[in-house]
Order: C-alpha cells, then sequence, then structure tokens
C-alpha cells in the first residue's frame, strides 16, 4: 500500500511495513470443548481463546498477545485432539509500522523528531496518531520511521476480500486536536 503524503508543502510517500503476528501454541495436550473467541476478535495477552479438557481438568488456552485473531488452526474444532506443541491460533498486531520518505531532498519539518507523536495518518477512512520512532538521514533526505496503533477495524468499501484492495494512505501534519 502507498499513498502521497503531505506536510509543510513536501510531498510524502507512506510505506507501510508488513503487519507483524504472532503464533498461539499449545502448552498442554487435550480435547477441543469449546472455541471461546472467534476470527476477527480483538483480543488482549492473558484472554481464553480456546478451552480442552484433559485427565487433569479444564485448560485453557490464552493469548500471548494484543492483537485480532486471523485464524485458528484446522484442528481446532469440538472433540478434537490438540497435542502440547501444536499450533493454535495466529494473532495480527494492531500495530502498524511504516516509515515516512520525502519525494524531494527538502527535510520534512526541522522540528519533527524521534520519540514524539504527530497527526495524522489517514488509512481509508480512519485517522491516527503517528509516533516517530527514529529518524534516519541519508545524504540530506531524511526518513521517518513511525508506529501507530489501530482500533483493529480498518476497512475500505464492502469488498469480500479486503486483504487484497488498496486504501488510500496518506499522512498529513495537522494539530492533534
Amino acid at each position: 500500500m502507498l499513498g502521497s503524503m503531505e506536510a509543510s508543502g513536501s510531498e510524502m510517500d507512506v510505506r507501510l511495513l508488513e503487519q507483524n503476528s504472532t503464533i498461539i501454541i499449545a502448552r498442554e495436550s487435550g480435547e477441543v470443548i469449546q472455541k471461546l473467541v472467534n476470527v476477527n476478535d480483538l483480543v488482549k495477552s492473558g484472554d481464553k481463546i480456546v478451552a480442552l479438557a484433559n485427565p487433569t481438568g479444564t485448560i485453557d488456552i490464552r493469548s500471548n498477545s494484543d492483537g485480532k485473531l486471523s485464524k485458528f488452526s484446522d484442528a481446532i474444532e469440538k472433540g478434537a485432539t490438540v497435542q502440547q506443541g501444536d499450533f493454535v491460533a495466529e494473532l495480527l498486531s494492531r500495530d502498524i509500522n511504516g516509515v515516512l520518505i520525502p519525494k524531494s531532498s527538502s527535510p520534512f519539518e526541522s522540528n519533527v523528531k524521534a520519540d514524539e507523536s504527530y497527526c495524522c495518518l489517514y488509512i481509508g477512512d480512519q485517522r491516527l496518531d503517528v509516533k516517530i520512532l527514529n529518524v534516519v538521514k541519508s545524504g540530506n533526505i531524511e526518513s521517518y520511521y513511525f508506529s501507530t496503533q489501530t482500533d483493529g477495524k480498518i476497512e475500505s468499501g464492502n469488498s469480500e476480500n479486503r486483504e487484497n484492495e488498496e486504501m488510500e494512505v496518506k499522512f498529513k501534519l495537522e494539530d492533534k486536536s
């Protein structure tokens, strides 16, 4: 996904980096009693996602990070046996990371600093603040590596296949009000 960015009259490219994911692995064996969440649900670290039964009782498999549940293993069905070490589910991070790159050699904004937050990154219809993580200078061009967090609901239009759909991505320096 590429979009253009405007800030102090300079055009910028916004390049989004690949979204991080977390794999959840079964720590114990057992029979699947119930899926406790659904694909596309937002979960927090420690949330119960699957209930298992084994000779010692009921065991809950918990999320090990915050994110959006992107998929369950095909083996996670009621009555199926899960072995210790089996893949259970994948979570996609709610963090979006990227880099802002000037299209010209003029600097972006001399007062933009690492470890500061700025408004606004637009992805589709969603407006997000970004935190500048690092400023990298190459010659007279500065690139700004950023991170932001979504509410997990970035969508564009009514497409059934949103993963492959491109959304407008742009950045415009604005007051955070």
